[in-house]
């Protein structure tokens, strides 16, 4: 592509007003394609930096997985395209390093609206939202699939990007509905205890029941979410032996768990309430009061931990560790990344796909992992080439393998009877 070319492009995207994301992502990028400030990764690619940088490959335009900018063909996706795609997806999914580096190799528009919640994410897509993409968690894109909401992936379109996936991420059971895929995994995380090593020792996390521990009371976070906290509450009471499962404990046995169970797990939420301080969903408002010590625990995410971790370095201290698979294990979560039926017209449907490429792509994936906000294992193994030796670290790449072997995944079935058991304990908590 010619400078003058990219000068026309360049000043139609700001006429058509992309907004601040798109144009941070051009101002982020020099001219030779390479990221910035980014340090020299494993592979000899540019890498995501500390401060969420972005993945890119040095000396060229286009990008690997991609014929990049020649104007009829994007990241290995044959034209016509739409000139702008809208989707829904998480706070800081959508940040310069991905939206804008994609916007600014394609002259495509990416806008993305945030929810908070899959049930909000999937009403709006229900109720005709034009919305031509969602970034849902576990199970809800079986749920779109089944609604006749999503179109099924093509995935001789993706077959390069899934093969450079994990089995267990790839072909994980949410990514399917009817043995048809309407999913590909952007990224996927995992949950245990943040601790701070100077108040908990490493002895105590190695179990749930730390949580019950009443030296702790007060000094400990945890979401106020049924389906997210109430299986580690079952976990726990499986692991002292209070609840009996056959066999291998799983994800079915724990969400399913008979009414004679529940019971015990209510008991065991309103001791576990009663103690701890609730945070809504978002993982940034449990880094303050870690770092500020008035709390020791975290019932939290890998993402978080990653956070704290760059945190801790501008503090010059070293006192967060996190333990990802207390006592019988904790969850493990993948999303999916689900081109909705809104996607209407052959244009719209290859730009998301061209969006989509790019997401799955090892560069972009590297963008995903480590960005302004958010941290977790890309779902694309080959993005470590763009990823720092302490970033691939403090992801734990090398032993995700281990803490899934050793953790049951989000799977919420049988909602209504967590929600109601969880709130029922919140009561019990605070008579």
């Amino acid at each position: 592509m010619s400078h003058d070319e990219m000068d026309w492009r360049t000043r139609r995207k700001i006429l058509k007003g992309i907004g601040l994301a798109g144009i941070a992502g051009l101002a982020g990028c020099s001219s030779n394609g390479s990221g910035g400030e980014s340090e020299s990764g494993s592979g000899g690619g540019s890498t995501a930096t500390e401060s969420g940088g972005e993945a890119t490959e040095s000396g060229g335009t286009s990008t690997a997985g991609g014929d990049g900018m020649s104007g009829e063909s994007y990241f290995g996706v044959e034209g016509p395209f739409a000139d702008s795609i809208q989707g829904l997806t998480w706070s800081g999914w959508d940040v310069p390093s991905v939206t804008g580096r994609f916007q600014n190799q394609t002259d495509l528009s990416v806008s993305t609206d945030f929810i908070g919640s899959d049930l909000q994410g999937f009403q709006n897509i229900q109720g005709g939202g034009d919305y031509q993409f969602i970034v849902p968690d576990t199970v809800w894109v079986q749920r779109l699939g089944e609604a006749g909401l999503a179109r099924p992936v093509d995935e001789d379109l993706f077959s390069e990007e899934l093969s450079n996936m994990p089995e267990g991420v790839r072909n994980h059971r949410s990514m399917f509905y009817d043995d048809t895929r309407y999913g590909i995994p952007p990224r996927w995380g995992i949950s245990g205890l943040i601790y701070n090593k100077d108040q908990v020792s490493a002895e105590e996390v190695q179990s749930w029941s730390v949580l019950w521990d009443d030296k702790y009371a007060d000094r400990y976070e945890i979401f106020s979410l049924p389906l997210w906290a109430g299986p580690k509450v079952a976990l726990y009471l499986i692991e002292e032996g209070e609840i009996s499962i056959d066999g291998d404990v799983t994800a079915e046995k724990v969400y399913g768990l008979p009414e004679e169970d529940m019971a015990k797990v209510e008991d065991a939420a309103a001791e576990l309430l009663s103690n701890a301080r609730l945070l809504p969903a978002s993982a940034n408002e449990a880094n303050r009061p870690l770092i500020n010590e008035t709390v020791y625990l975290f019932d939290g995410f890998l993402f978080n931990y990653a956070q704290l971790k760059t945190v801790e370095a501008g503090l010059g201290t070293d006192k967060f560790r996190f333990q990802p698979n207390p006592g019988l294990g904790g969850l493990f979560w993948v999303e999916g990344m689900t081109m909705t039926t809104q996607a209407e017209t052959e244009e719209q449907q290859n730009t998301t796909n061209a969006f989509f490429k790019w997401a799955a792509s090892k560069e972009g994936q590297a963008n995903i992992a480590w960005t302004e906000l958010r941290k977790s294992p890309p779902a694309n193994d080959a993005a470590r080439e763009f990823l720092t030796e302490n970033q691939i670290q403090t992801l734990q790449l090398d032993s995700l393998d281990d803490i899934i072997a050793n953790s049951i995944d989000y799977y919420p079935i049988e909602e209504d009877k967590w929600v109601e058991t969880w709130e029922r304990a919140r009561q019990q908590a605070s008579s």
